[in-house]
């Protein structure tokens, strides 16, 4: 079995505070995964057998834990499924077309295979997640992979984790583009924090809109934060080819957190529209285990950089979430 290996990048750490931030990270995840055990969350295969103070001595290579091996991310496969032409129905390609900014219209069934193959699974582990009261607070597609030897997708990420309870009122963490409103202004977590990132990223995952497309920002205080906040465009659910794939996502991006659904709602919505697409004479989607297959191999490449080798360290991905404040923000 090929397992992956992940530590601290030492070469990132500029500042005693960003240790500290990114160990405690480390650490959490260690003991989230040790805990945790659903078919769609990364198996953690073991952990450094020195402690963590000595791991980081004169003689030690610091602390680490290994795990499964992922194929890719969410965020490398979706520009991968908006290049394949089995994502949309118009095919033109004329010099007239392009020039006109004409936007593809999304084709129902390749958009169906792309939830079975990933916005289900992520939702049955956030369910688990969410029966035992843990939070994950940086849900987005680049925590979510592709198992390299099954395929299943997987929530990758969890330094982040918290029980709920252990939650602070006022603390901000994670990706700006997937926080809730509530987080940003400083209100604090529940469970349907983590489905308002969810539906950001059910929207990318109908809709195949550019937002998967990184920018960084240096953020320096709360206000900054807010005001760049503010030029995140929402979420448009006006070329979802499926109104009940559209409802699902406005419900789960409300600013009104008490009335986004709970992940035990999403999953059973999930599972009815991909049934009643297999049913609808309209649709003509034939066979969804047949159409997974398809976009589950679009954009199947080798490991992804972040999981392929003892080498591995936390990306700089990662450091950016630790705080918005005083570091570069992944948008």
């Amino acid at each position: 079995m090929q397992l992956a290996m992940k530590r601290l990048d030492e070469g990132n750490i500029e500042s005693t505070e960003q240790f500290y931030r990114a160990a405690t990270d480390l650490i959490m995840e260690a003991h989230y995964l040790s805990k945790l055990d659903h078919p769609n969350i990364i198996k953690i295969r073991g952990v450094s057998s020195t402690p963590f103070s000595a791991s980081f001595g004169e003689d030690g290579d610091g602390y680490f834990i290994t795990m499964d091996v992922m194929q890719d991310t969410l965020r490398d496969r979706i520009p991968k499924w908006y290049d394949a032409k089995s994502s949309f129905d118009n095919k033109k390609k004329g010099l007239k077309n392009r020039l006109s900014g004409k936007r593809k219209k999304l084709n129902v069934e390749s958009m169906y295979g792309r939830i079975e193959t990933a916005a289900v699974g992520i939702a049955e582990a956030m369910k688990y997640m969410h029966e035992q009261d843990i939070v994950l607070r940086d849900l987005k597609p680049a925590n979510v992979g592709f198992h390299a030897e099954t395929g299943k997708v997987c929530l990758l990420d969890f330094g982040f984790a918290r029980e709920l309870s252990l939650c602070s009122d006022g603390e901000i963490c994670g990706t700006p583009r997937y926080m809730a409103p509530e987080v940003l202004i400083g209100e604090g977590y529940s469970l349907k924090t983590d489905v308002y990132s969810f539906g950001i990223m059910l929207h990318e995952i109908a809709s195949l809109e550019h937002s998967w497309r990184p920018r960084k920002r240096s953020i320096s205080s709360h206000a900054e934060l807010l005001t760049a906040c503010d030029t995140l465009p929402k979420p448009s659910t006006e070329i979802i080819p499926c109104r009940n794939t559209a409802l699902l996502i406005e419900d789960c991006i409300s600013d009104d957190a008490e009335s986004r659904p709970t992940f035990d709602v999403i999953c059973m919505t999930l599972n009815e529209i991909l049934s009643s697409a297999v049913k609808s004479k309209d649709h003509h989607l034939g066979d969804i285990s047949a159409l997974k297959s398809q976009i589950g191999a679009i954009g199947a490449s080798d490991t992804c950089s972040c999981c392929t080798s003892p080498e591995s360290s936390l990306s700089d991905d990662e450091f950016d979430g630790n705080e918005v404040f005083n570091n570069s923000a992944e948008w």
